[in-house]
């Protein structure tokens, strides 16, 4: 017959811990994602602060756009002269008002596009939004 006895298996002698380029190699993998999410957050940072601007801008060009829809659409004209308006780290432009008549898609004969350009500056770069509104003479 056979001699089926288990043999006990010995382990390697060195085989005891990590060698030191195991233990480098995991470290700079480890160190590579880390750059990545600290990257990714710098990323998403910017990219909310510019969103936040946006944002102001367009609430700056909406106020404005209010005040012209308050008016009497005769003083629209005159009320340029206080333009252009420094808020904070935004200029709001002088607006361009187009009067029109006979507009296709509007059933008034006598209306005025207004547009109105906030601009700033972020990292040095000119950032600009423009906000376009139509007044109509009822």
């Amino acid at each position: 017959m056979l001699n089926t006895a288990l043999r006990k298996v010995e382990p390697f002698v060195d085989s005891k811990g990590f060698t030191m380029i195991e233990v480098l190699i995991a470290m700079a993998i480890f160190l590579i994602g880390f750059l990545a999410i600290g990257a990714m957050q710098i990323s998403s940072v910017n990219g909310n602060a510019s969103a936040r601007m946006r944002t102001e801008a367009t609430a700056i060009a909406a106020q404005h756009a209010e005040r012209f829809l308050a008016m009497h659409f005769a003083n629209i004209d005159g009320s340029l002269a206080d333009y252009p308006i420094i808020q904070g780290p935004y200029t709001v432009d002088t607006p361009n008002i187009i009067s029109r008549t006979d507009t296709p898609e509007l059933t008034a004969t006598n209306n005025r596009t207004i547009n109105i350009t906030v601009q700033w500056k972020k990292r040095g770069k000119d950032r600009s939004l423009t906000y376009s509104l139509v007044a109509v003479d009822m």
